[in-house]
């Protein structure tokens, strides 16, 4: 089915201005004829549009939207360039994961083992090299209940000089690759100044979440984990390549459109921080930015609000190095570079990740990395985060028939919490979805963070694929109330996901934290302990010789 000749019949002189009966029968006989998923949010956008005006811009951004719109994740790949995409069109073959020095970290590694063999994938454990190997893989092979010789042909295991962090996604990206003709390459962060840091968490303090919430980047700096991800490239012979613009894992988002080509989405907050970075560094030139700045004087991009909203933040940015006690003074000359420098460092940050600069796409950052809160699901379509999907979803749950008191009462604690939300993140999160609108991507306004006193669930921070059978799947994770996982899955599965599991269930219940929930505490979930690609595992001897000595 197409949808063209809907919005053709629409735009037919007939069909100029339909009784509401009338279109109510087209859009049902539209919508009855094998629709997809995605084919009936659009169908239910067109009704909306048409039945509030449609003139000739909304027609065109919709033609527009309609001529990308996927027919389902099934059969889209990725056209080889650009980091490995992190939606169901995603046929990730290897899972990287690091240490199994915590209770939830193990939980995490055990669940992905398993998943791993039924799904088809492998997983890349990074290790310590002084490690008892052997008791490591009894162990494994104890609690997932796969005999050893199976353990081995999921499990592969790289001993590295020191501890790695477990947050493996964060310190790293990989590049689309199969291992054939493009082989997977891992790209790492640079070394950045606490001048450059510091000038960006001041530029950035009135905009998106940092406005209601604390917290900022350049963790993975400084606890100096690009060197472990270096280690594990390297012991699993990868090509290893340092950005210049700094990119933590976490704040970029791979997908791919529904014609196969890859794009992403990075948080506002990483270009910023690569602008102050770069610009530390002398790396543009004054023809650069003279050139930038005169493209967006011509383009009308770069308006007096934007140069007087820049001039401001810039003077807070300078005054967070120099003292409280300085009064830079911030001329219109000096803000329109600025404004052009970060222009040019987004520029450089898609050439960093082998992308064309108009397939990356800044977003209004909605906490410190947006894996926390968004989601590339089909290709062209994106999930985020919305307070009222989320007291909606809480209410369904409200509504199970096999509810608990205690789960009830977190339920009631996070309506409350996400009503809060509503009325200060609420504009944040609609600024978002107009932004990958306008980028062309379908944004779905959905259910994926919640927060009682107790816990936290969060179903955004996954790992969506799908099998070499076709099947579709949505890793996520867990959660001790069980009426919330169903209402979500049911949600997920609404929009076309064929399975979903829930990791990190260890350990939950009334008095105790899932281990996914403690990993919540300690700000991130399953996708941040995680980084994967459609490439084939490179193995090592390691894990078959300690087999072989336990066999």
């Amino acid at each position: 089915m197409t949808l063209h000749p809907l919005v053709d019949a629409l735009q037919s002189t007939n069909l100029q201005n339909p009784s509401a009966r009338a279109l109510d029968r087209l859009f049902e006989g539209a919508a009855s004829d094998g629709c997809t998923p995605t084919e009936r949010r659009i169908l239910q956008d067109v009704k909306s549009r048409y039945e509030n005006g449609w003139d000739r811009q909304t027609r065109a951004d919709f033609d527009r939207r309609l001529g990308r719109m996927p027919e389902g994740p099934r059969g889209v790949r990725a056209n080889g360039r650009g980091p490995d995409a992190e939606d169901l069109s995603s046929r990730m073959k290897t899972v990287w994961m690091a240490g199994l020095d915590s209770m939830e970290q193990a939980a995490y590694v055990v669940d992905m083992t398993k998943l791993g063999a039924e799904l088809g994938f492998n997983l890349v454990l990074q290790l310590p090299a002084w490690q008892p190997l052997a008791g490591i893989a009894q162990g494994l092979a104890r609690v997932t209940g796969m005999p050893l010789a199976e353990l081995d042909k999921v499990v592969d295991v790289v001993p590295t000089d020191d501890y790695a962090s477990v947050w493996g996604e964060d310190n790293k990206i990989l590049s689309n690759g199969d291992d054939r003709a493009r082989p997977v390459k891992v790209l790492v962060p640079p070394d950045i100044s606490d001048d450059s840091l510091n000038k960006a968490e001041a530029f950035t303090k009135t905009e998106g979440y940092h406005r209601y919430h604390q917290g900022f980047q350049g963790a993975v700096d400084q606890r100096n984990e690009p060197d472990a991800a270096v280690d594990v490239a390297r012991g699993l012979d990868r090509d290893v390549q340092t950005t210049k613009t700094y990119i933590e894992g976490g704040n970029l988002l791979p997908g791919v459109t529904p014609d196969g080509k890859a794009y992403a989405m990075v948080g506002r907050d990483s270009v910023i921080i690569s602008a102050f970075h770069l610009d530390e560094r002398g790396a543009f030139s004054a023809r650069q930015v003279a050139q930038k700045r005169a493209q967006m004087e011509r383009d009308g991009t770069l308006s007096h609000a934007l140069v007087q909203d820049t001039a401001n933040k810039l003077a807070e940015a300078e005054q967070a190095v120099a003292g409280w006690w300085a009064a830079p003074r911030i001329d219109y000359d000096q803000a329109a570079d600025f404004a052009a420098k970060i222009e040019l460092a987004a520029e450089q940050l898609a050439a960093d990740v082998d992308l064309p600069a108009e397939r990356l796409v800044v977003v209004t950052q909605p906490e410190f990395h947006i894996d926390m809160h968004m989601r590339p699901l089909a290709p062209g379509e994106v999930m985020v985060q919305h307070p009222q999907a989320a007291i909606d979803l809480i209410d369904t749950a409200l509504d199970d028939p096999h509810i608990e008191r205690w789960q009830s009462n977190e339920l009631m604690d996070m309506r409350r919490r996400a009503q809060s939300d509503l009325r200060t993140m609420g504009p944040v999160y609609d600024k978002i979805m107009a932004e990958l609108q306008d980028a062309g991507l379908i944004a779905i306004r959905a259910p994926g963070v919640f927060q009682s006193y107790n816990r936290q669930a969060n179903f955004m921070n996954a790992v969506p694929g799908t099998t070499e059978g076709g099947a579709n799947y949505f890793l996520t994770n867990a959660s001790s109330i069980k009426p919330l996982e169903r209402a979500f899955e049911a949600f997920i599965k609404s929009l076309g996901v064929d399975e979903v599991r829930f990791v990190g269930s260890y350990g939950g219940g009334a008095r105790s934290l899932a281990a996914s929930e403690t990993s919540l505490e300690l700000s991130g979930g399953l996708d941040c302990r995680e980084v994967n690609h459609a490439g084939t595992r490179r193995p090592t001897d390691d894990l078959q010789r300690a087999v072989r000595g336990l066999a």
